[in-house]
């Protein structure tokens, strides 16, 4: 008789689990669906963002492709006018010592030789002056 009261008390707790558990179940598989949907309305929404981000990617990489390329052009622009400036600087260098000091030579010369050429008229205009 114990045995039987004891077994009937186990059916009994077994079956007010299974009522407690039915809901709780029902619940979870609510929660489990919803959250499937979600993962697919989510699934649904990231694929442009994704689509849109890998085509940023690529055009950023374009970019940096092309400012490598340009990066490069001007320095080889920069290095071609720095060899401008130097050949400017060594034809100044050759124009002051070609040109400009010959010329300056001659027109100091000339210059010499007007002052002395002045003073020799001057001691001549001198000397008749005291004749």
């Amino acid at each position: 008789m114990i045995i039987n009261i004891a077994l009937l008390i186990i059916a009994i707790s077994v079956a007010l689990m299974a009522l407690y558990l039915i809901p709780t179940l029902k619940q979870i598989q609510k929660t489990a669906r919803t959250l499937e949907v979600s993962v697919e309305e989510i699934n649904t929404r990231i694929k442009p963002i994704l689509e849109e981000t890998d085509k940023a990617i690529r055009d950023i990489q374009e970019v940096i492709l092309t400012t490598k390329i340009e990066v490069e052009r001007v320095g080889e622009t920069v290095e071609g006018y720095r060899k401008i400036a130097e050949r400017i600087h060594k034809l100044t260098g050759c124009l002051y010592e070609q040109v400009e000091m010959p010329l300056y030579q001659g027109i100091n010369t000339v210059n010499a030789f007007k002052f002395g050429f002045t003073k020799f008229l001057g001691a001549l205009i001198n000397l008749k002056k005291e004749e």
